[in-house]
């Protein structure tokens, strides 16, 4: 719940419901214009508005009908609107109470009318997720999210029967959610079929081959977790990397092998990070020699805008020869810090690498299913600076998350490179720093 001022200098309230409240269909949030560019006119009026709105969502979950709860917070905002004292003689607007006789077809309204709000083109279903795709390939959307959509949206789309996609409704998108409840995936996975489908619907709406999104409203139940979110995280302990790094397989990686799982285990990186780095990616930023992870070269992705960051390089990696490691590569004129490419179906710089170190872990006799993988490295680095008490906001920044914050994460400065370089030093192994156990050539 919180006072903003949009982009045109008008305020806002805003107040997030409840999840039990969304997952029936509630919006995410209510966001309610104060009609006013003055910050203490917005305040007293934020004032009369939200101890209302707060009393009619504490209603909702009695009522549990989210066509009654829209209606009934027009009707407040209205009300408490023409309390309102004005500077200016203008007319208020009003937001239209959308009660049942307004959405039944009156006697008197015009075909033409009708017509209007009717959805233009007539398309198969098939066909307009094949117009989709091409639109996500024409944005240059990544591979295997535009699998992914197309995927998840045709198992949706699969089970019906219907000549137009504007004959689909809400219902038949419940029906959808209730049977990804019954064929077992996650919370997480049935999420992302509903989210892909609401992106679809969404783009559908926007070429005019629908009047609503059937899937707008449609959410899925969150279930108990049997493990909490740090136990689903594995991991590696001191014993499983005495464990890799004295093993013979191990050692007998070449350097750029070591190096890749040097620096995501003592930098936080993703798997994809630290493979697809350029030589240009090795950088000096106020006196601290840094990684920079980006999307600016060819081939080379991030997952989210909060991936875009600089990393101070560990002084362990220094004193193994990491630098000089760089320099033979710019010597050589190469581009890439490391020879993994592009690979497979989605062009993934990792992939080469996951499937090498899988191998090495079941030849050391870590089993599949019952081993931390490579990209337990980036929870090992996260959980040594937990235990170690360090703010979130330092490790968001070092490892690519958005701080969940509002303070931190929209006013926020970054912190300095001095500051991360401090909090990288805290990550030590002392266990495995002996020379003998990292085998660089």
């Amino acid at each position: 719940m919180y006072l903003f001022r949009a982009p045109n200098s008008t305020y806002y309230t805003r107040i997030c419901l409840p999840k039990s409240l969304r997952d029936n269909g509630f919006p995410f949030d209510l966001k309610i214009s104060l009609l006013t560019k003055r910050r203490d006119e917005a305040v007293d009026r934020n004032f009369i508005l939200v101890p209302q709105l707060r009393k009619l969502i504490d209603d909702a979950f009695q009522e549990c009908n989210p066509s009654t709860f829209r209606d009934n917070v027009d009707v407040l905002v209205n009300q408490v609107r023409d309390s309102f004292t004005l500077r200016d003689t203008i007319r208020l607007p009003v937001r239209q109470v959308r009660t049942i006789s307004s959405l039944q077809p009156q006697t008197t309204t015009n075909i033409s009318d009708l017509a209007a709000i009717q959805p233009k083109t007539i398309i198969t279903q098939q066909k307009a997720l094949e117009e989709f795709i091409a639109s996500k390939q024409h944005a240059k959307v990544r591979p295997l999210t535009i699998e992914q959509l197309n995927q998840r949206t045709a198992h949706f789309l699969s089970a019906l029967t219907l000549d137009c996609i504007s004959q689909i409704t809400s219902a038949d998108a419940v029906r959808f959610r209730d049977r990804l409840y019954q064929e077992g995936r996650s919370y997480k996975t049935n999420k992302d079929y509903l989210a892909s489908c609401r992106q679809f619907f969404k783009w559908c709406k926007q070429m005019n081959y629908i009047a609503e999104n059937p899937f707008q409203e449609i959410a899925v139940k969150e279930q108990t977790k049997k493990k909490t979110q740090d136990e689903e995280r594995e991991r590696w302990s001191i014993k499983d990397l005495l464990k890799l790094y004295r093993s013979a397989a191990f050692q007998a990686k070449p350097d750029e092998f070591k190096w890749v799982t040097a620096i995501m285990l003592y930098h936080g990186l993703r798997p994809a990070e630290a493979c697809q780095l350029r030589v240009a990616d090795i950088c000096n930023k106020d006196g601290i020699e840094c990684f920079v992870v980006s999307e600016d070269g060819e081939g080379q992705h991030i997952k989210t805008a909060s991936s875009l960051r600089y990393i101070p390089i560990h002084p362990h990696l220094i004193g193994k020869g990491f630098l000089d490691y760089v320099a033979n590569r710019k010597a050589a004129r190469c581009i890439q810090l490391f020879n993994y490419k592009p690979d497979g179906k989605w062009q993934d710089c990792s992939k080469r690498y996951c499937q090498q170190f899988g191998r090495l872990q079941t030849a050391i006799g870590m089993p599949a299913k019952a081993r931390p993988t490579a990209y337990g490295f980036r929870h090992t680095f996260i959980d040594e600076l937990k235990q170690k008490g360090v703010e979130e906001s330092l490790v968001a920044q070092l490892v690519g998350h958005t701080h969940q914050s509002m303070t931190f994460g929209r006013y926020g400065k970054k912190y300095s490179m001095a500051k991360l370089s401090e909090i990288i030093n805290l990550v030590t192994f002392p266990e495995i720093h002996n020379s003998k156990l990292n085998g660089f050539k």
